[in-house]
């Protein structure tokens, strides 16, 4: 707590903004997108254009395979490739931080 003109200042409960990643992100005649299937720290992130193009690529998927088996795989392959490409970015970002070396 912080006493500020006789007021206290409730802090509520932080939580981290960490990345994460789905184990799975494709199974039988279902698929995890965007925020669902991995998500990004807000400091080297690009969320939204990955929401974005997650939805566009299952999507075309979609269109050719109509939920075949096969789509599982490419769905997850892309995925996969995405947050490879994310961790690549935010070692650049992070690396780029020199205030707190030691965090």
């Amino acid at each position: 707590m912080i006493k500020r003109k006789e007021e206290t200042i409730h802090f509520y409960k932080i939580v981290a903004a960490n990345s994460t990643n789905l184990i799975q992100s494709a199974g039988e005649k279902w698929a995890a997108i965007g925020n669902s299937a991995i998500s990004f720290d807000l400091f080297s992130s690009q969320g939204i254009f990955y929401v974005m193009a997650t939805a566009m690529q299952l999507r075309a998927l979609i269109q050719l395979f109509v939920f075949a088996d096969t789509i599982q795989q490419i769905h997850a392959n892309q995925i996969d490739q995405i947050w490879q490409d994310y961790l690549k970015h935010k070692s650049i970002f992070y690396q780029g931080e020199q205030r707190w070396k030691t965090a």
